[in-house]
């Protein structure tokens, strides 16, 4: 058999559920050697479609109990590997700072970095809640630190998965959404990528 899978993932934040799910890579495992190789977010998937790598870390907002929406995995396998809550990064002394919990709708007016790579992306928060979400500035790195950096600055908000984001920001209640780790792969995968996947995703909820 192939004792070799190559896993194709986008940026990890620090402490999350993706770095959690790649932290299975290193473990010594007999039976298989992971290769990991980190991609552009948009292609992760293509490349699994493709044949370029055997598996893929995935990760997004989603309700709880629904897949991630991924039109481009048509014919793939996906697999959820981790959820987590999301909470919301704010400026001090915002006006809902020190809350445990807020609802979304109520910051659609309030200024939001766009930041796709590092945060949830603004058309998820806007096809959420239907709210405007307007853009402050725009970010295109994944470094969490400048993201926080750029939040205290007033410079707008973020959507981060609650282990992102500080101990003291508020998570979302309403509406109910998290964030989602999925791992994605061929139907007809080598032996070796689908004991990967299941290694992968036997911790999940």
């Amino acid at each position: 058999m192939r004792d070799r899978a190559v896993a194709g993932q986008f940026g990890l934040e620090e402490g999350g559920e993706e770095e959690r799910v790649a932290g299975q890579f290193g473990h010594p495992r007999p039976a298989v050697r992971v290769v990991g190789r980190l991609l552009e977010r948009e292609a992760v998937v293509r490349d699994v479609a493709e044949g370029r790598v055997d598996l893929g870390l995935v990760d997004g907002a989603a309700a709880p109990t629904d897949p991630l929406h991924l039109p481009e995995a048509a014919g793939l396998t996906t697999l959820v590997a981790g959820e987590e809550p999301l909470a919301v990064a704010l400026p001090p002394g915002h006006p809902l700072a020190g809350r445990t919990g807020l609802w979304l709708g109520d910051l659609a007016d309030a200024l939001w970095l766009d930041a796709p790579s590092s945060a949830v992306p603004l058309p998820v928060l806007r096809a959420a809640t239907g709210g405007a979400f307007p853009a402050g500035a725009a970010y295109e790195g994944t470094d969490t630190r400048t993201l926080h950096a750029l939040v205290a600055a007033g410079h707008g908000l973020a959507l981060l998965p609650r282990s992102a984001a500080h101990a003291d920001a508020p998570a979302v209640t309403e509406p109910r959404l998290v964030h989602r780790v999925e791992v994605v792969h061929r139907a007809a995968a080598e032996e070796a990528a689908a004991l990967l996947a299941s290694l992968l995703t036997a911790g999940a909820a």
